[in-house]
């Protein structure tokens, strides 16, 4: 059984939160960090559907771009405190 499934939607919006708050930290410690969603996926123990979201919504923030094959790195201006 899917355990995102079972949680209501306050658990689910704050363990998303959770998973981007960490993602962001993890980028900001490391700015030559570069992700495929697959590799995010294994580093954070996440379904590869959840790190794709989690990617692609950093990326629609301006946290994160997209390059080449489908990696992500943290956008060079982009600044901690700018994303909560």
């Amino acid at each position: 059984m899917d355990v995102m499934s079972t949680r209501t939607a306050d658990e689910r919006r704050d363990t998303f939160s959770n998973i981007l708050c960490r993602l962001r930290h993890e980028f900001l410690g490391t700015p030559a960090l570069a992700l495929t969603p697959a590799s995010a996926a294994r580093l954070w123990g996440l379904d590869r559907v959840t790190a794709v979201c989690v990617l692609d919504f950093l990326a629609s923030q301006g946290y994160v771009r997209e390059i080449a094959d489908g990696v992500y790195v943290r956008c060079e201006d982009s600044d901690d405190e700018s994303y909560g």
